[in-house]
């Protein structure tokens, strides 16, 4: 097959799923059919410029985990061998070539085992694109010691500390806001990037590969887990919309979308409000969801591995506990017992700058609090 019936062949296959999804809305369908997809025609290109079966092609990133959306980066990773000859990079280049006729922005890198663990400890964005990785094409064997030598290599604290900090910087470029007219869905606080951060570090502590089995796990709760499987689904049937109506790789909700995007998604106006309207403010209410939780799992996670019981702290007063920077609840159900209590929890981290921290406990107590702050609190003194 030549390279204008690859390139034809998965544009049609790319149209067919498209119309697929605008009739089902089947994000998963549709992210993993998508990545088959570019499986295929990367596969038929190797064949076409005969790159040796010594080289291990790789998938990485969103691409690796088969969550290939419209018009992201199609990554890769040509992992060599010691001993890889010149024509294998010549033909490598030639690969590079052709991906690019797909009409989808190509990541790649060519590195052999030595360079990835280099790579990774200098790069925690490398590092985890590693962790995502899935085995195209070529030699098997290379491929497992790679996963297994970029697995021992793994400090999960250090790893935990970098996409931590990763994510505060990336929510100062922002403001720290979901909330921006235009909000970019990925990278914006309370957007996918988020969740990604999550699956990341849930699966460097091998806690977990999705919601379900972090639940299995005991770390998060049922409800916790049901409302992270929803608000993942609404952001991907989102971004697909997004890439479509575009026609390109877009993530901001820009205006000029927010009407069109609305009615694609079935979403109806109410009086003196438009549909787009309506979708911004489901876009907000899931934002918050998603920050919220991710602090929950986050704290959740550092406690698990710092293994030191909450209620162990030092008493600050009563009901509350504090170890180190930490603010901790002697028992769940404090703000059941006292839901005026619920403000306490603020007033002591106002008075107290050294506890800038909530434990996982506090954080699902504030999170479930809600339905505690009825009339009759609102109303009291």
């Amino acid at each position: 097959m030549e390279i204008n019936e690859i390139v034809k062949k998965f544009k049609d296959q790319r149209e067919v799923l498209a119309k697929k999804f605008l009739a089902d809305v089947d994000a998963d369908a549709y992210l993993s059919a998508h990545s088959k997809a570019a499986d295929e025609a990367v596969l038929e290109i190797l064949k076409l410029n005969g790159l040796s079966d010594a080289v291990a092609v790789v998938a990485v990133g969103g691409y690796g985990r088969e969550q290939q959306f419209p018009f992201s980066d199609l990554d890769l990773l040509f992992l060599l061998p010691d001993d890889v000859k010149d024509k294998d990079l010549k033909t490598i280049s030639e690969v590079i070539g052709n991906l690019w006729s797909l009409g989808l922005t190509v990541g790649y890198s060519v590195r052999k085992i030595e360079e990835c663990l280099e790579q990774a400890d200098i790069d925690i964005t490398a590092q985890t694109a590693m962790l995502e990785s899935r085995l195209i094409s070529g030699n098997a064997e290379l491929f497992k010691t790679y996963s297994d030598t970029m697995e021992r290599s793994l400090n999960l604290k250090k790893f935990y500390r970098a996409k931590f900090i990763e994510q505060q910087q990336r929510h100062l470029k922002y403001h720290e806001s979901s909330y921006a007219l235009e909000p970019n869905i990925k990278e914006a606080p309370g957007g996918l990037r988020d969740l990604n951060i999550l699956i990341w570090v849930l699966r460097a502590a091998r806690l977990g590969n999705t919601w379900q089995e972090v639940f299995e796990k005991g770390l998060i709760t049922r409800r916790e887990c049901e409302l992270l499987e929803s608000v993942t689904k609404s952001l991907y049937r989102l971004r697909i919309h997004m890439h479509l109506l575009t026609n390109r790789h877009e993530d901001r909700l820009i205006f000029e979308i927010q009407e069109p995007l609305a009615k694609a998604l079935g979403i109806v106006g109410t009086v003196g409000r438009r549909p787009s309207e309506v979708m911004m403010q489901h876009f907000y209410v899931n934002a918050k969801t998603i920050g919220q939780l991710n602090s929950i799992i986050l704290q959740a996670i550092k406690e698990r591995y710092s293994k030191e019981p909450e209620q162990t702290g030092e008493p600050i007063c009563s009901g509350f506990v504090r170890q180190g920077d930490v603010l901790g609840l002697e028992s769940p159900d404090v703000f059941v017992k006292n839901p005026e209590r619920i403000l306490e929890a603020f007033l002591i981290q106002e008075r107290h700058p050294d506890i800038p921290m909530k434990s996982s406990r506090l954080y699902r107590a504030l999170f479930e609090a809600h339905s505690l702050m009825n009339k009759e609190w609102a109303e009291n003194p």
